[in-house]
């Protein structure tokens, strides 16, 4: 495949996608097939790079529950919510994650979590900003969760983010 979102578009459930390193300029958005998608030389070495095009990586309502995503830096996402990480409406698992040098206009300059109960482990966001959203009183850098969000976490780094008004980690 020539991209990511290729192999994921075409992906039968249960599959194993393998990423080898590099860095890839996409935005990716998973799908309602449940996958394993794994960067194989781990987030220091597979690059998801949004190239400021929008969210790098979205997990939303119609993607699956039952999908994983491991080993990838996310990097260089602009969006209004989750410039490098948008999981709404659904509880994937996320793994072995870095994520940074995103940015929000409004909230969740990393991630952004809302109605939604990932499980997150090895998780570090680093260095994303979110900017003065008009919509929120706080634009929460590292991590904005909202609407009964939930997530179920364990090694997760929160550090060097900043936000427009308040709150830079979650």
């Amino acid at each position: 495949y020539l991209t990511i979102q290729e192999a994921i578009d075409d992906a039968t459930p249960g599959r194993l996608i393998c990423v080898q390193p590099g860095t890839f300029y996409e935005n990716v958005s998973m799908s309602d097939t449940p996958i394993h998608l794994v960067g194989i030389g781990g987030p220091e070495l597979t690059v998801i790079d949004g190239d400021s095009l929008g969210t790098v990586l979205r997990f939303e309502a119609d993607a699956s529950d039952d999908s994983t995503i491991e080993g990838f830096t996310l990097t260089h996402g602009l969006a209004d919510n989750g410039g490098g990480l948008l999981v709404v409406g659904v509880s994937p698992t996320i793994r072995s994650l870095r994520i940074e040098d995103n940015t929000a206009t409004q909230m969740g300059g990393g991630v952004y979590l809302a109605a939604a109960s990932p499980v997150m482990e090895d998780v570090e966001v680093v260095g994303n900003t979110a900017l003065t959203g008009e919509f929120y009183s706080a634009a929460y850098g590292g991590i904005g969760i909202t609407l009964n969000a939930a997530p179920v976490v364990s090694g997760l780094t929160v550090t060097g983010n900043t936000g427009g008004r308040a709150a830079v980690g979650v």
